[in-house]
C-alpha cells in the first residue's frame, strides 16, 4: 500500500488540504480527533497538523516522518505557510527565509520529505493569499470591498499610533457569512461549496501541480 503523510500548520489548512484531494483526486477524508485519515487497499493518507511551522522540529514529528520512509517506504509532504519578509512576529519569514529554515532542519536532522510553501512555491504569503485567488469571478467584488475595510482599518493604527487590527483570517469568515447570508457552519464554508470557491481557477494551478505528483495515479 501506497503511504503518504502530510503535514500542515492548523485546522484551517488541514481543511482546505482534505477538500483539494477531495475534488482533485476523490480522495475523502475523515476527519478524527487533531486529524484526517483515509485508507484503502491502495493508499493510506494521514493530514497532520502541527500548530505552527517551527514545531515541525518537535521529536514525534521527526520521528514519524524517518519511520514512515524508512520502515514503510513511504512519502511525507510538507505544506507550510511562507509568510512575509520582515512581517512582525514572524521568525524567518519570506519565501526565501522559510524555504532555507525548513531545509536546514531536513539536513540536520535526517529527514525527507517533499515542501510546498503557500500561497504558490515562490513567493511570500500564506493560505488566505491562496484563498483569494480561488473566490469565483462573481464573488470578487465582496472581497474587494472587505479588503478596502482592512486596509482602512489598518491605516487607522498606524496613523494615530493605536494597537487595531483588522485579520485576513477573519476577513475571509466575514465574506463566507455573507455570501452564504447568515452565519455559516463549517459543512456549508467547505471549499467544495462552487457558491464561495472555485478549485479549478488559475491560481491553485502550482499547488495541484505539487499534489498531482503523488496523487494523480489514484483517480
Amino acid at each position: 500500500m501506497k503511504r503518504i503523510d502530510i503535514y500542515v500548520e492548523g485546522p484551517h489548512d488541514q481543511q482546505f488540504i482534505a477538500d483539494c484531494l477531495a475534488h482533485f483526486y476523490k480522495l475523502n477524508l475523515v476527519h478524527k480527533g487533531n486529524n484526517y485519515i483515509y485508507q484503502n487497499q491502495e493508499i493510506g493518507i494521514n493530514l497532520y497538523r502541527t500548530n505552527g511551522w517551527s514545531n515541525l522540529t518537535s521529536k514525534h514529528f521527526f520521528r514519524d516522518m524517518r519511520n514512515l520512509v524508512d520502515e514503510d517506504g513511504g512519502t511525507n509532504l510538507v505544506i507550510f505557510d511562507a509568510d512575509k519578509t520582515g512581517q512582525q512576529g514572524t521568525n524567518s519569514g519570506g519565501f526565501e527565509h522559510r524555504r532555507a529554515a525548513i531545509e536546514k532542519y531536513k539536513s540536520v536532522h535526517n529527514v525527507d520529505f517533499e515542501l510546498f510553501l503557500f500561497p504558490n512555491n515562490q513567493e511570500d504569503g500564506t493560505l488566505e493569499a491562496l484563498i483569494r485567488k480561488i473566490v469565483p469571478e462573481k464573488m470578487k467584488p465582496v472581497l474587494n470591498c472587505l479588503e478596502g475595510f482592512n486596509n482602512c482599518i489598518n491605516k487607522i493604527a498606524e496613523e494615530e499610533n493605536i494597537t487595531i487590527t483588522a485579520y485576513a483570517k477573519e476577513k475571509i469568515d466575514t465574506y463566507k457569512n455573507i455570501v452564504l447570508g447568515r452565519q455559516a457552519n463549517n459543512r456549508e464554508t467547505s471549499f467544495l461549496n462552487d457558491k464561495l470557491w472555485d478549485l479549478n481557477m488559475e491560481g491553485i494551478k502550482p499547488l495541484k501541480d505539487f499534489l498531482d505528483y503523488q496523487f494523480s495515479d489514484t483517480i
